[in-house]
């Protein structure tokens, strides 16, 4: 798998310099064709500056070549911007101390030439290779200094990625306010110049912020977002980086599998890209889950790859965290001398780093620069505020003939208005006929809809029926409009019982149309055609709505489908088998709950050839209650604060009323969700199926 991973990154970066091989190929010609000389230098750092993140000797070798010319014909800003790409060259390397010598010398040649946007870059530059040095209070001077340097040139583009920079220092601090509000204005500043490839890092930042701030959700959204981007521009350091803070995440919530899944997606990346400041995170992240796991070997391994990593970029905050965990290991091991020793080694780093001083000074640097800009905007507004007095005063006598001017308008007004009343009372009377056309019309659609709902409930499972089969059930429906997106359905063959309950895309006729779908292929599949496996059920309805609708995978169809788990339950030895499409099922056996998830996708519209449903079986006992259900429940806004259900307190209202009879805990569902919702608007289908064996 791995090295399946491994191979797609590696046809990314391709695909990547492939895309834009029609215009190196350009500036190739046109430094070796032109016979202007600052042309020349000019692609000759385009050139390197393409290079940086595919080929980065070709960058250096670029770059130096425009240095020999631009030295050659005494070209300033040339030789600056060369020495910027150097700069880049080493910062990718991982070389910090010599990516902050090329910009200190490009930030001197642009102040002498006095180029205001050049030494904004350097200045934010020089910020991001002393971010790489843990020297993150004399970045945000750099910073500062930085986002005058483009206010000055009026360079927007600039100060958002002044504002992503620093937001990621503040979230290093725990200045979490902060960050979000610099990371908020870089994404603002970003859209409004419609810079989208570099949209994916302030995401980045954000779902890291939010990660501390325990918003699962929102961490899991930005996260995400900032994957998409990456991934649409090519951007494989803000991939990994996204990938790399996924694991945290997962890592935070104990779901340590999915944890070591991320951090090697991302150590594919960095393994490939040469990014060992990312490198070290993703063998330390791979190290923490084998060690939460019980793997103390394996995580000793890679632990160890990280130490050896981090010493080489002089890395302290990635060598105390290896060394707390490889100290803990051992002392699990109960080797006394090895816990010490990186016990030690872990304290001596643990005590240089991050201080409150640190923290304090950063965040009253950026509050006091804050302030000044404040006061500046406040001496243009008070200047601009006696300029409009002195005006005002002059226009004093205007006023006057302005006043019999209007006196006149009004008059001339009146008469027109006059005019217009007589001619809107003819226009009430069409409206008034429209009117009650558009009333009748409308009557005859509600009772269109109204007629459609008798036929969709002609189709559900009678409640007879399922009393029959399944004596101790219930069924809560609860439609949003009049016919349902929501759907049950059940079947009793000789020697098993089919049950399932789907939430079809939409609520309303859209959704009501795909729920007479699946109900149609339900009884082709299981009554006509026999099959009894739940998986194979479930692949051929999938393929059936795609082919039905349409859908190929491409941009522009419809994304129409369905989540549902289908049920089949053997009456003679009461074994469960089911497939799970994005819906869960629950099995409460003595006032525990057990939860099945299965497979992360939907019924129905395109997502990629050869992916299969699983089916899964579980062996159930008398007095065990089953539950399938739609996420209508969960997702319901109400209460005081106007907030959703969630699914938590869902698992909590069932395991409370299980044990009842399932009569009750039908009453006991509807009174909780009316409660709930109050006077709010529902928002969706609700359909929950109990059955007690």
């Amino acid at each position: 798998m791995r090295s399946i991973f491994l191979k797609i990154i590696f046809v990314f970066c391709c695909f990547s310099i492939f895309s834009q091989q029609r215009k190196i190929d350009s500036l190739l010609n046109c430094v070796q064709n032109s016979k202007n000389d600052t042309i020349r230098v000019d692609e000759l750092n385009q050139l390197s500056r393409f290079y940086i993140y595919y080929m980065p000797q070709k960058a250096s070798f670029y770059a130096r070549k425009a240095i020999h010319i631009s030295n050659n014909i005494n070209y300033k800003n040339g030789l600056a911007y060369s020495y910027m790409n150097l700069g880049y060259y080493s910062f990718r390397i991982d070389d910090y101390q010599s990516s902050k010598m090329w910009y200190n010398k490009a930030n001197n040649i642009f102040i002498l030439v006095n180029n205001r946007i050049g030494q904004g870059l350097c200045y934010q530059l020089i910020a991001k290779t002393l971010n790489g040095l843990g020297d993150y209070e004399i970045s945000m001077d750099y910073l500062i200094k930085s986002h005058k340097c483009f206010d000055d040139a009026d360079f927007p583009k600039g100060i958002g990625k002044v504002y992503e920079i620093m937001g990621g220092i503040n979230d290093i601090f725990g200045d979490y306010e902060l960050a979000l509000d610099n990371l908020n204005k870089s994404i603002k500043m970003k859209s409004e110049y419609n810079d989208l490839e570099d949209m994916s890092r302030p995401y980045a930042y954000l779902g890291n912020v939010y990660l501390h701030l325990n918003q699962k959700d929102k961490s899991i959204e930005n996260f995400n977002l900032a994957l998409d981007i990456s991934r649409k521009n090519y951007n494989l350091n803000t991939e990994s980086y996204a990938l790399t803070r996924l694991g945290d995440l997962y890592f935070k919530h104990e779901d340590f599998d999915r944890s070591i899944d991320h951090y090697m997606q991302s150590l594919e990346i960095t393994t490939l890209h040469s990014n060992l400041w990312g490198r070290v995170r993703n063998l330390q992240g791979i190290g923490k889950g084998f060690f939460r796991k019980g793997n103390q070997k394996e995580s000793l391994v890679y632990l160890k790859r990280s130490i050896e990593i981090a010493k080489g970029i002089n890395d302290k905050v990635g060598l105390k965290n290896s060394y707390e965990y490889i100290y803990k290991i051992y002392d699990q091991y109960d080797s006394i001398d090895n816990a010490y020793h990186f016990y030690k080694l872990y304290n001596a780093f643990k005590d240089s780093l991050f201080n409150k001083n640190v923290v304090s000074n950063i965040s009253l640097t950026q509050i006091k620069y804050k302030s000044e800009q404040e006061q500046i905007v406040l001496n243009k507004e008070q200047e601009k505020k006696d300029i409009i007095n002195q005006k005002e005063k002059e226009k004093t006598d205007i006023i006057i003939y302005y006043g019999i001017a209007l006196l006149i308008l009004m008059i001339s007004s009146m008469i027109l208005l006059f005019k217009q009343l007589i001619n809107a009372k003819k226009k009430k009377l069409i409206v008034e006929k429209q009117k009650n056309l558009v009333e009748e019309k409308n009557q005859e659609i509600t009772d269109s809809i109204s007629y459609a709902q008798k036929i969709q409930e002609a189709l559900l499972t009678s409640s007879g029926y399922i009393s029959n089969i399944f004596p101790k059930s219930f069924v809560y429906f609860n439609p949003k409009d009049l016919v349902s997106g929501d759907f049950y359905w059940l079947y009793s063959s000789e020697e098993y019982v089919f049950f399932t309950v789907f939430d079809c895309t939409g609520h309303g006729v859209p959704g009501a149309f795909m729920s007479m779908i699946g109900n149609s292929l339900l009884n082709e599949m299981i009554i006509e055609r026999e099959i009894v496996e739940t998986n194979k059920i479930m692949d051929i309805i999938s393929n059936k709505i795609k082919i039905s609708l349409g859908q190929k995978g491409e941009d522009g169809e419809s994304r129409d489908g369905m989540d549902m788990v289908l049920c089949r339950l053997n009456k003679k030895t009461n074994e469960l088998m089911f497939t799970c499409a994005k819906n869960p099922l629950w099995i409460i056996r003595d006032d525990e709950l057990i939860e099945f998830k299965g497979d992360d996708r939907p019924v129905g519209y395109y997502i990629g050839k050869g992916i299969s449903f699983t089916s899964q079986t579980f062996q159930l006992k008398n007095n065990d209650v089953i539950y399938i259900f739609s996420d209508g429940f969960a997702d319901q806004f109400g209460g005081l604060k106007r907030k959703k259900y969630k699914t938590i307190n869902f698992k909590n209202l069932l395991i409370s009323i299980s044990k009842r009879e399932m009569d009750s805990q039908y009453d006991l569902l509807s009174k909780e969700f009316d409660d709930w919702k109050g006077d709010h608007e529902q928002i969706d289908d609700v359909c929950i199926m109990g059955v007690r064996i």
